[in-house]
């Protein structure tokens, strides 16, 4: 089965689910030390129902940044080991470059 972690930072630093005003970067990194990763299997998903090829080559890391107003707990990745078995990881996400004035 393969291993997956998602590290997200905002503006510098560690981000963990709280709104925000700024992009967030997601460091993706992955392993199987069994049969190995398939490289072409990383997904990307903002609801958890509607999952996204993304283009990699690597085996082993990613980088992605989300942009745009978002409000989810449903984003996240997910990467398949060269036997099958798929990992997907869930994160919260909330974007808002809006500023309300009331």
């Amino acid at each position: 089965m393969a291993t997956l972690n998602i590290a997200n930072t905002s503006n510098g630093s560690t981000y963990s689910g709280a709104w925000t005003n700024q992009n967030v970067t997601s460091v993706i990194t992955f392993s199987d030390a069994t049969s190995g990763i398939n490289a072409g299997s990383l997904e990307w998903t903002a609801t958890n129902s509607n999952w996204y090829a993304i283009s990699n080559t690597s085996t082993s890391t990613y980088t992605d940044t989300w942009s745009g107003d978002r409000n989810t707990t449903n984003a996240g990745y997910k990467i398949c080991d060269n036997a099958g078995n798929c990992t997907p990881k869930l994160f919260t996400l909330k974007i808002a470059y809006a500023i309300i004035y009331l």
